[in-house]
């Protein structure tokens, strides 16, 4: 018994350094709701507890925890198991208590909803889910059970409510070193058209070497984006597909996953796949609001392409990007946007951008160059500076900006690779 009230005292001082953590702005809003009396008879005193055979030590004590309270309130001693079977099933028919990641479904079903600091309960017929995205997670959830939905009367632990509950955490917030690529592909509707066969391995070798949390893609019409969906090795798409998008954002999926994304059109209609203020082409900014596997930190990847032709239009379409963008900012997100904005550093189009609230990453570090961007596949640059940018905003520190014109070769494109690392911290 001893054993076990160090592990309770252990697990309550890493609950309550996890709290101390949260403020208003980090705490998500759970959803149980309770009532005064009890709503059903179940005795959870005679389920049986079940911990993942594989658990670390506060998985293990977050299962203690629960027996053990219900032993101190009505001296029941409830079993505890793992969730190791001889051939891997279950019976969803015996009544338990899943504590922690454990193997079975109902626990992977609800697991796959949160990340770190989430924690979820959920009851079902037979089985009470208590569970949290990260083992110090699932203390909280286990504390939570114990103090939100359960009485103890006539010599029973008696649930309180069978709602499900989730707390969400804000992570906005929390730190994170990533990645970041632009690249425009130069348009290619075939193998042959402007050498696609011959850059399409360097660009999958570069990426492959580089590994970026997040790739924006210009100039990606309906071939290219086809065959970066086959050879983009560890990378999704994060946009879905219609006939005239040419700008998509790529994700490494062992890092991120997609908590939401769109596109919209920099056009008198922008919710509407459409040319607008003179423009030749379909103009889009494509965006993608990811969230880390790893802490569950998130950042929005921005990601366009502006008019070739003329500076006008380009300022027009600042006034529907820009706005979409500070809204991210104001929500108080870490914001990248990535892009062909077909201007120099000297240009209204770029003094226009880095008033709304954003800064070019190449003056962000010291770790950094001056190397154009635009090549047109000559081994003299055109352009002295660069015409294609990575902007952050404040919730991100900068520490390195590099310009990759060859690569396994050749010229990936004729415009230039930016890869930027950067960190996204608190302010």
């Amino acid at each position: 018994m001893k054993k076990a009230q160090l592990f309770i005292v252990v697990f309550l001082v890493i609950a309550m350094l996890l709290s101390s953590c949260d403020d208003d702005k980090n705490i998500g809003e759970g959803t149980a709701v309770f009532t005064e009396t009890p709503i059903v008879q179940t005795d959870i005193s005679k389920y049986k507890i079940i911990r993942p055979d594989d658990g670390d030590d506060i998985e293990v004590g977050a299962a203690v925890m629960l027996k053990d309270s219900v032993f101190d309130n009505i001296s029941q001693t409830m079993l505890i198991g793992t969730d190791w079977t001889a051939d891997g099933k279950h019976d969803d028919t015996v009544k338990e208590i899943l504590v922690g990641q454990t193997n079975y479904s109902q626990t992977t079903e609800v697991i796959f909803e949160l990340t770190n600091k989430d924690y979820s309960i959920v009851i079902s017929d037979s089985k009470i889910v208590i569970t949290g995205g990260s083992p110090g997670a699932t203390v909280l959830a286990v504390e939570y059970f114990l103090a939100n939905y359960i009485d103890y009367e006539d010599g029973k632990a008696i649930l309180k409510s069978e709602e499900n509950y989730t707390m969400k955490y804000d992570y906005k917030y929390e730190e994170l070193d990533i990645s970041v690529v632009s690249l425009n592909v130069l348009t290619a509707s075939n193998a042959q058209k402007n050498q696609q066969e011959e850059r399409e391995p360097r660009i999958a070798d570069f990426v492959a070497t580089y590994q970026p949390y997040s790739l924006g893609v210009q100039e990606c019409e309906i071939f290219w984006r086809m065959r970066l969906d086959t050879v983009l090795t560890g990378y999704a798409r994060a946009q879905e597909v219609t006939s005239v998008t040419k700008n998509y954002i790529y994700y490494r999926t062992d890092k991120l996953k997609v908590v939401d994304s769109g596109v919209f059109w920099l056009s008198e209609t922008p919710e509407q796949s459409s040319k607008g203020f003179g423009s030749s082409f379909y103009i889009s900014c494509c965006w993608a609001i990811f969230e880390s596997l790893e802490n569950g930190s998130r950042y929005v990847h921005m990601n366009t392409h502006l008019d070739v032709n003329s500076e006008e239009i380009r300022e027009k379409e600042l006034t529907v990007l820009l706005p979409k963008m500070e809204e991210f900012i104001n929500e108080g997100y870490a914001v990248v946007l990535t892009g062909d904005f077909n201007s120099l550093e000297n240009s209204v189009i770029y003094s226009t951008v880095i008033t709304a609230g954003v800064q070019s990453s190449r003056y962000l570090t010291i770790n950094t160059t001056s190397m154009g961007t635009f090549n047109d596949l000559k081994d003299v640059t055109p352009y002295e500076g660069p015409i294609d940018y990575c902007f952050v905003n404040d919730e991100i520190n900068v520490c390195k900006y590099s310009i990759i014109d060859k690569y396994s070769g050749g010229f990936m494109s004729d415009h230039n690779a930016l890869y930027v690392e950067m960190m996204i911290y608190p302010r």
